[in-house]
């Protein structure tokens, strides 16, 4: 038959879990800026607009 886990065992890995996931949101933010995102997709739709006044 199987062994059913140890509480123990769970809450150490719940634990884990946790800090890891609280450091990949830390992360996340530190590197997506949305004052970036919209700056970049700002210039993007100038130098797409650029060529057709031109022509």
């Amino acid at each position: 038959m199987t062994e059913t886990p140890k509480p123990d065992l769970l809450k150490a890995i719940n634990d884990k879990l946790t800090w890891v996931v609280i450091l990949l949101v830390l992360i996340m933010f530190n590197t997506c800026s949305l004052g970036d995102d919209l700056s970049d997709a700002a210039r993007d739709i100038r130098r797409a607009a650029a060529p057709a006044e031109k022509g």
